[in-house]
């Protein structure tokens, strides 16, 4: 048994590194390994039942509707104007837009449960920026990455989404339970930035002028639809008034 264990591990790191898609890779050194331990009629058995059940989850019907959301959202500009309303209210601190790229971050993950999507975005919106503000490309870029991840915790996260689903898990208690570390992530980040900065200013050399209040008030109109969005999800999770489920259907409505 052990001996099996091992080899599979090891045709699957071979297979991984031969380039095969991560899907078959499960899939035939799975396959192989319950054969060698069970025989063919259990695999017979895994094969007939267990990939049927899990891709017509119920729960992960969430999933193409988080998706579908963040694509609107992004279609439409919304991200785009996230990052430049952070932008006009933190802008002008040494590495304020680092710390605009938090702030966008948090609330670009509250809406698209895509670390992916969220860092691309980021990156597209935020690296152009601080290059043309003279800040060190190693520390743009290492702060755009990790502030990327913020999605992976903060709900409605598509991770936890899955990891509910294949562990039978509440999804609802998960996302939930993912707010407060994502928002404890998120200050640890800040603090993190405001920590190089200061011990190295060349890192951010250049501080922007002040934006006057009134375009800073004026920069949080055409996001006020995402921060509606955001609260209403997380209340509706929170309280139980829509399931996990739901939200992501409720959240691409038309209306929004």
């Amino acid at each position: 048994m052990v001996s099996v264990a091992v080899g599979m591990t090891l045709l699957l790191f071979v297979l991984l590194l031969a380039g095969m898609p991560v899907a078959f890779t499960m899939l035939t050194t799975g396959a192989l390994g319950l054969y060698l331990t069970g025989g063919i009629y259990p695999l017979i058995g895994v094969i007939k039942t267990a990939p049927y059940e899990h891709v017509t989850s119920y729960t992960l019907s969430t999933l193409p509707m988080f998706v579908l959301m963040a694509e609107f959202l992004t279609a439409g500009r919304f991200t785009r104007d996230l990052f430049a309303a952070s932008h006009k209210w933190l802008g002008h601190m040494r590495g304020g837009i680092a710390y605009a790229a938090v702030a966008g971050g948090v609330m670009l993950s509250a809406v698209s449960g895509s670390s992916t999507a969220a860092a691309g975005t980021l990156a597209a919106a935020a690296h152009p920026e601080m290059r043309r503000y003279g800040y060190n490309d190693s520390f743009s870029t290492g702060a755009l990455a990790v502030i990327g991840t913020l999605a992976i915790m903060i709900p409605p996260s598509i991770g936890l989404v899955l990891f509910g689903v294949f562990t039978e898990t509440s999804v609802g208690a998960l996302l939930m339970a993912g707010l407060l570390p994502g928002a404890l992530t998120a200050v640890s980040y800040a603090l993190t930035i405001a920590f190089i900065v200061r011990r190295n200013p060349e890192a951010a050399p250049t501080v922007a002028e002040p934006v006057p209040m009134r375009e800073k008030i004026a920069g949080l109109m055409p996001v006020w639809p995402i921060l509606l969005l955001m609260g209403s999800m997380i209340a509706a999770i929170y309280s139980g008034a829509i399931t996990p489920t739901e939200v992501g259907a409720v959240g691409r409505s038309p209306r929004w």
